[in-house]
């Protein structure tokens, strides 16, 4: 539980700093457009062309291995499937009657970013947040399998797997546990992102 605490602490932490940092570059990239939209998606380009996984590997072996410093490296990585979704939705309505009407009756561009266009990119944000969640607990996990996530004597899941190696024979409980809640924890973050879609996308409550 202790572990559980940690890891998850982690890929909430992550989820909420990659959704703010998508979400911001997304509706700006998105709202705006021209130049701006251009400089924006180029950046993002480059970011989704980075291979992350060496670059975790060896941000992570010089990075202190503290929760903090883990957070930083991946949520550094995870923004970038977020911010084109949001700005990719934001094109599809920005130009709708209801957008139009906000201009027209003297709305600031933040307030009708803000109020009017985001709350429609509302489901395709929470399930790739889970998606996030998902990802960073797993990254986690990897990382302090590895020896290069969170260092002793802070517990994670990753960490007691590592320790539970050499007992496989003799206590394979050790490794069935933690091995158990982060599959658990993982299946739960996926069913909730689905059901929060079903809830949330208007389309698919109409099919229902």
């Amino acid at each position: 539980m202790v572990g559980g605490r940690v890891s998850l602490f982690v890929g909430f932490s992550v989820a909420l700093v990659s959704l703010l940092i998508g979400v911001v570059i997304g509706s700006t990239s998105g709202y705006f457009g021209g130049h701006l939209d251009s400089v924006l998606m180029r950046f993002t380009d480059i970011m989704l062309s980075i291979p992350s996984l060496p670059l975790l590997l060896i941000l992570s072996r010089y990075g202190g291995g503290s929760v903090w410093s883990i957070i930083l490296i991946l949520s550094v990585f995870s923004w970038m499937g977020l911010a084109r979704i949001v700005r990719g939705t934001i094109l599809s309505i920005k130009q709708r009657d209801f957008v139009e009407a906000a201009r027209m009756t003297g709305a600031r561009n933040g307030r009708i970013v803000f109020r009017h266009i985001l709350p429609s990119t509302l489901a395709p944000v929470i399930v790739n947040a889970t998606l996030t969640l998902g990802f960073a607990i797993i990254a986690e996990s990897s990382l302090s399998y590895l020896g290069l996530g969170v260092q002793p004597p802070t517990p994670t899941w990753g960490q007691m797997l590592i320790g539970a190696q050499q007992f496989m024979e003799t206590a394979p409980w050790l490794a069935l546990i933690p091995g158990l809640f982060l599959f658990v924890t993982l299946l739960c973050i996926n069913f909730l992102g689905d059901g929060l879609r079903d809830a949330l996308d208007p389309k698919m409550t109409l099919q229902n």
